[in-house]
């Protein structure tokens, strides 16, 4: 009973610097994916799917593009909110500019 805890004792500390080290061997703008008992490094946000036995990441043209895509809705929102602030901006200075006339 004593060596089990000995050893439980001495094998958290290690698991637990294996995993620090292996997080500082990704790099960024990448991680690590567990897909069964593969790890496989891929960009963030890659598909990843399986068929049968199969692991599947999606390619990197799929993945820019993807990207891509996702970041011009995000353009498209940004300005949709920039349009709508500017409005509220005009309106609130013709308030202003009818305050200070009265």
């Amino acid at each position: 009973m004593k060596t089990a805890i000995t050893i439980i004792l001495i094998c958290l500390p290690l698991i637990a610097f294996a995993e620090e080290y292996e997080k500082e061997q990704v790099p960024d703008g990448m991680e690590l994916i567990q897909a069964g008992t593969v790890r496989i490094l891929v960009p963030k946000g890659a598909r990843v799917k399986r068929e049968g036995s199969l692991i599947i990441v999606e390619d990197l043209g799929e993945y820019v593009g993807r990207k891509f895509l996702e970041m011009e809705e995000r353009f498209a929102k940004f300005e949709e909110k920039e349009e709508e602030l500017r409005k509220e901006i005009e309106e609130l200075k013709k308030v202003l500019d009818e305050i200070q006339i009265e």
